[in-house]
This record gives C-alpha cells, structure tokens and sequence, in this order.
C-alpha cells in the first residue's frame, strides 16, 4: 500500500521536474522583441536562443542508456544543476552570445529532464495504467507554457527581461532539492534488473527497433512544429495582425491551457480504449489543418482556433510517451526515452530558426505559418506507419 502511494510522490515529481525544465526552455518567446531591439538582431538570429536550448537533444540519448544503467536519480541531480547555471549565465550576460552560451548550457539540463522524468515513471506505473500516468504527465508541459508567457512574460515585459530568468533559477533550486530527496528507482526496474544490459547492448537494442524510430520520427516532425509555433505566435500575432504584446503572448498560451484540461482525460481514454494510433492521427490532422487556419482568422474565430489546437495536443504527447515506455520496457526505458528526445530535439532545434528566417526573407504571417504546417503535416503519414491499435 504504501508503495501504491508512493508512486503517486514519484509521478509528481517527475511532473514537477518537467515544468521546471520546459518553463526554461520556453521562457523566451515573450522577450524576442525586447532581445531584437536590445542586441539589433534579426528574427533568424533570435530563433537561435530556443534552437540552441535543443541542440544538446541530439547527444541525450547516451543520457537515456546512462540513465538505464546508473540510475536516474544522479543523472537527474546533475541536469537540474546544469539548467540552473544556465538560466544564470542567462539572466546576468552582456551579450547575445553569452545569451546564447547559457541557452546551451541551460538545454542540456533541460533535454537530459525529459528522458530521465518519462523513465522514472514507467518505472513505477504498469503498461495497463501508463497512459494515465503519462496523461498526467503531460500536463507539464501546457502549465510550463502558461507559467512561462503568461506570468514570467508578463514580469518580463513589465519589468525587464532578465527577470524570468532569475525566477527560472529559484524554481531549479527549489525543484533539485525535491528530486534529490525523493526519488528513487521503481519497483518494475527493480524486478527486472536482469533485462539492464550494458550501455552498448542496451544502445544497440533500442537502435535496431523499429517502431522506437517510428514513434521517434512521429514526435519530431509535431514538436517541430510545435515549436516553432510557441516561438513565434506571440511576435507574429503582434507584428502581423497588430494585437497587444500582452494578449498575443496569452492567446498563444490558449492552447497548452486547454491541452492542460484534456490531457490527463486522455491518457486514462486511451489505456481504457486502446485506440492510440487513431487518436495521434486525429491530433496530427487536427494540428496541421488549423495552424493554417489562423493567418486568416480574427476575433471570435481566431480564438477558437487556439481552442481547438490545444484539444488536437492533448491527443498527442500522452499517448507518444506510452508508446515509447512500452516498447523496450522497463528495463531500456531511458534507451527507449532517449532516442525519443534525440529524434524530437532534431525538429526543435531546426524549426525555430527556419520559421524565423522564412519571416525574415518574406514578411508574411501566411507563409510563417504554412512552414509550421510542413513540419506537422508529414506525421500524418508516420502515424499510419505506427503498429499499435
């Protein structure tokens, strides 16, 4: 019993981890016009603080094995450490480069949290209950984007941008004294502890898996554009359609605020119907189609849009980390979590900057977000690819 509860503790400090590492990442996004003007850089350039925030995600699979066979409470400790420093380097630097240099620094904490926090948790919660934990999970990352455009925005834009940054640096202290405390490895790991091979077996295991590349490929062309999105919706919508700073940074924020209420629902909806695969390709279809939508939409309708592509979210990430703790079980989950991130990490890292320089090249809020489609729109077609109802 006091196991069954304890899990509970682990799940909301993984979740709690999580935020902490995604504010970090997203803080940004609200302060690009005041860092444009600051340091005379272009929109290409600015993208450039959230690409180098990913760039780290390429390598986080070697995390995934280390996580595998050291365990994750060490390596989590040290990603915390390593975003806490950054956001420091961040909120004190005289340059952009040295801007650019925390960013860097700050990804690598924050790309090693999101293989080291999925992981725990399929550690703790059997396959039969993981899409509602992951459900829950998920919910980090729509709080972490209302935290980060909706409070830290606003304190940014009110008083200075280097101010979210320094808070980014109380919530990491705060959060690595948490981790350090609780956690420990879960009953699953412990049980099958002779399924942990060797980094190189466990590596070699999950790169010859098909269907971890699959959801992998899956995840990175959304979160591609997803990221993307969340960079530049609150500049676009307040160069392009005029809109209050402010309400265009909160209007960006709609979507993780409804993905926030349906998430934790659908994650328990899909381990009861086991209908995954239909409902990522619902989500992709949904998220393509109305990012295309919103260059022409205005008022009611505009809001609407935002309404409807936090639903299309909410069916994605759950059920994505699902498929991911499963495939390689318990015993490779950091392997399996890790070549989730490294995949996803790729379109995080290229989207940003390739949305930023098409604004940059044509000035067009159609074209801007027809390139965010592009990233999504190919998913469609992997989702078909998945084996898994």
């Amino acid at each position: 019993m006091a196991e069954n509860i304890f899990r509970w503790l682990i799940l909301g400090l993984a979740w709690l981890t999580a935020i902490g590492g995604f504010v970090a990442q997203l803080s940004p996004p609200p302060l690009m016009p005041f860092l444009m003007r600051e340091f005379g850089i272009t929109h290409a350039e600015s993208g450039l603080v959230m690409t180098l925030f990913s760039l780290p995600g390429l390598l986080v699979i070697v995390f995934g094995v280390l996580s595998d066979r050291f365990g994750a409470k060490q390596l989590g400790a040290v990603s915390l450490f390593s975003l806490i420093l950054g956001s420091i380097i961040v909120a004190i630097s005289p340059s952009f480069e040295w801007i650019l240099l925390g960013r860097l620094l700050g990804g690598v904490g924050t790309q090693s949290i999101t293989v080291v926090a999925p992981a725990i948790i399929s550690q703790w919660f059997p396959p039969a209950e993981l899409g509602t934990a992951m459900g829950i999970y998920g919910t980090g990352l729509p709080i972490a984007v209302v935290l980060a455009f909706d409070l830290l925005g606003r304190f940014g834009i009110a008083y200075g941008w280097r101010l979210p940054f320094y808070l980014e640096v109380a919530i990491g202290i705060v959060v690595l004294g948490l981790f350090w405390r609780f956690v420990r490895d879960g009953p699953l790991l412990q049980k099958r502890q002779n399924e942990i091979a060797h980094p190189a077996t466990s590596l070699r295991k999950g790169l010859i898996n098909h269907e971890t590349w699959k959801i992998g490929v899956y995840f990175l062309l959304v979160m591609a554009g997803w990221t993307a999105f969340t960079t530049w919706a609150p500049t676009l919508l307040n160069e392009s359609k005029g809109l209050d700073l402010a309400y265009a940074t909160f209007l960006a924020s709609v979507p993780m605020m409804m993905s926030l209420v349906c998430m934790p629902f659908i994650g328990w909806l899909s381990d009861r119907l086991r209908r995954r695969k239909l409902l990522i390709l619902i989500g992709s279809t949904l998220t393509t189609s109305v990012i295309l939508v919103i260059p022409y939409a205005s008022g009611l309708t505009l809001i609407l849009s935002f309404v409807i592509l936090g639903v299309a979210f909410a069916l994605i990430p759950a059920i994505v980390f699902s498929l991911a703790g499963e495939t390689l079980g318990p015993g490779s989950a950091g392997t399996s979590f890790g070549i989730l991130i490294t995949c996803v990490s790729v379109g995080q890292t290229v989207a940003p900057y390739l949305v930023g320089l098409v604004r940059d090249m044509t000035g067009s809020l159609l074209y801007s977000f027809a390139a965010m489609s592009m990233f999504v729109g190919p998913s469609i077609i992997i989702a078909f690819l998945i084996k898994a109802r």
